[in-house]
């Protein structure tokens, strides 16, 4: 069962992520918001893990599964693609 997990970076450290690690294809796909940008994968079991690219950031949130990444991000506005 794979299980989907999401962090929140600053949008500086966007070019430094490896995206074949992600779900998201390329920088176009990753939901933004002024200085922070959302980015997600997916996991073999129900763990915290995250791919390496992402280990290495130094403004990375926590990591959420979904029903937390709603709680923070319901009633915000702005999250819109990269791109």
């Amino acid at each position: 069962m794979d299980v989907r997990r999401f962090i929140i970076i600053e949008t500086s450290e966007t070019g430094s992520l490896d995206y074949s690690q992600l779900l998201q294809d390329d920088i176009t796909a990753v939901k933004i918001s002024g200085s922070k940008a959302i980015i997600s994968w997916e996991n073999e079991e129900d763990t915290l893990d995250v791919p390496s690219s992402v280990s290495t950031l130094t403004t990375k949130s926590d990591v959420f599964r979904m029903s937390d990444l709603i709680d923070i991000t319901s009633g915000q506005t702005g999250w819109e693609d990269g791109g």
